[in-house]
């Protein structure tokens, strides 16, 4: 069983204006700048960070579905 973190949605606060940016992971991964649907700014996230944090999220739900996996 795999599961895959790219098509859910995060929020991310505008770092011009404060409002939440709304983008899917998969998206932010190919490309990390956002434009700011209130404000109109770009915003480049730092992708490195967001790769490790999607990387050790991804690791944990495969062990979830190896272990999901062995109870049936």
């Amino acid at each position: 069983m795999t599961f895959s973190l790219d098509r859910e949605m995060i929020g991310i606060p505008c770092p011009h204006c404060g409002k939440e940016l709304k983008e899917t992971i998969g998206r932010l991964k190919r490309d990390p700048v956002i434009a700011c649907r209130h404000c109109n700014q770009e915003t480049k996230i730092e992708a490195s960070q967001l790769r490790r944090a999607i990387d050790s999220a991804q690791k944990s739900l495969d062990a979830l579905g190896k272990a999901l996996g062995k109870l049936r």
